[in-house]
Order: structure tokens, then sequence, then C-alpha cells
């Protein structure tokens, strides 16, 4: 394993002074970039607003980029005054149940180390008919499953493509539908049918491959500042998560209250090279 290197970057931008974060963001967002295309053609560029508060998972192999994935914090998108991106997917899509679920989830563990949306999975184009494509998606996924226990948003939605069955893959680590009429329409990549899937606890095969992937998790480079939550001061009479669904003007649902605690991991990490597993 020790071709494997994880990137993790918090808050990259396009005007980035760092010339070691430009360099991993711009290959980031060319993988990206090449794997929508690849699979959806010219009609979706892959890259928005909220790339600059998101975190970035970067996968390299012997020194290429091979896999990503982004996590877009809820309490980023109120702090920025940007819709919570699968309130708006499902609401474009007409699920008022679906968008009714995902309220619910953020309100139960918003405030309980917070709730993100997980999104632009990309597996390199080049790679995919290797047997090393397997592999890489293994990694890509265990390490996805160590960045929530370690850091937060703890807890996750994230849409699957029923085309590529990624909603497959996603319940055999613990993600979920968010409710029974959990299916939507991605209108701005060719209509195509998704899931979205709620997370909340890992499942015994995420566990497993998070145990196996730990030193790689550990052998990390974390650059950038990761978000940090700051309190909302809601309007009277309104709660905090309240607040946060009220400013995308969806209305609050009642929920239990959670215990879980979060944990945040240091703005710049490096343990050296990858060993060997």
């Amino acid at each position: 394993m020790d071709r494997f290197q994880l990137v993790l970057l918090h808050q990259p931008s396009y005007g980035e002074r760092s010339k070691e974060v430009r360099d991993y963001f711009g290959k980031l967002l060319a993988l990206r970039i090449q794997g929508y295309f690849h699979e959806h053609g010219h009609r979706y560029i892959p890259v928005d607003i909220y790339d600059h508060f998101a975190s970035h998972l970067l996968l390299l192999c012997n020194g290429e980029a091979v896999a990503c994935a982004r996590i877009v914090d809820h309490d980023a998108c109120v702090q920025h005054e940007l819709a919570f991106p699968p309130v708006t997917l499902l609401s474009q899509s007409g699920s008022p149940s679906a968008v009714a679920a995902v309220q619910q989830f953020v309100q139960q563990y918003g405030q309980q180390g917070g709730v993100g949306y997980d999104s632009a999975f990309t597996l390199c184009p080049a790679i995919r008919q290797q047997r090393l494509a397997a592999t890489v998606v293994k990694v890509m996924h265990g390490l996805w499953m160590l960045y929530h226990q370690h850091s937060q948003p703890r807890r996750f939605v994230v849409s699957a493509t029923l085309r590529l069955k990624t909603e497959r893959l996603f319940s055999k680590l613990g993600c979920a539908p968010v409710c029974s009429d959990s299916y939507f329409q991605l209108h701005s990549i060719n209509s195509e049918l998704a899931m979205m899937m709620l997370f909340s606890r890992p499942s015994a095969l995420a566990q497993e491959w998070m145990a196996h992937y730990q030193t790689l998790w550990d052998a990390r480079i974390e650059l950038g500042t990761p978000f940090s939550r700051v309190a909302i001061v809601p309007p009277a009479g309104l709660p905090c998560a309240s607040h946060s669904l009220a400013l995308y003007g969806c209305p609050p649902a009642a929920v239990e209250p959670s215990t879980t605690v979060g944990h945040r991991p240091p703005s710049d990490h490096r343990q050296g090279s990858l060993p060997c597993s």
C-alpha cells in the first residue's frame, strides 16, 4: 500500500497562495472534470462555489490522482448563506417526503457532530478497466469512512446515481435511503435517476475497511483550515437548527436529541510516507 497517498484539502481557493495547495487542488479538479465528462459528457461541469469551503479527499497512486470526493458541511452552507445541496436537489425533483427526512436528519444531528453532504465521488477513467480500479475503490471508501470517524461532520447525506450502482456500495457501508420515497432526478446531469441516502454509523464492512486503512489515514497530508463552527444566533423563538433550515425556506421538523460528540483534526497534518499493507 506504499504506492497510495491521501491528501486532505480544507477550504481551498482558486486564488490560493500556497503552491502546494494549488497543485493538489488543480489535480483534484482536473480528475473530477475528466471523470464526469467520461460518464456524462459536456452537459455538466462539476465545479461550483461549494468547493471553496468544502473538505476534499484526493487519493494519489504513485503520485497520480486516481480518486476524489467532497464533503460540504451543512453549517458552512448556513454561514455562507447558501442552500444545503441535498435539499435543493430533492426540492427541484419534487420529493417533499425526502426533503422532510433530510431536514429532520439535520435537526437531529446538526448540533451533535454536524451533518455534511458528500458528493463528487470520482474514479480516474484511465484505470477503470484495470485490476487496480477495485483496489482504489476500496481504499478510497475506507478512507472516506475514516474521515467521518475522525472529523466533523460525523454524519452525512449522500446521493447515489442508480445507473452507476453506487447505492449498492453505500448501502454496504452503512448508508440507508432517506425514506421510502428517496428517488429523485439529477436535472443538471442528464436527468439521471438517483437515490438520496443518510449515514449515521458504519457497518461491519465499513469498520473492517477502516481498520485496514487506518495507517494510510494516519499518513495523510492535510492542508488548509477545516471549517470551524460558530454560534448561530437565531431569530427570537427559533432554535439554531430551525434557523439553519429557515435560511433556505425549509420548515423545521421535530426530532429527538443526540449525544454524539465530534472531533476536529489539526489543520496541517503530515506523518511521513505510507507504510506497506
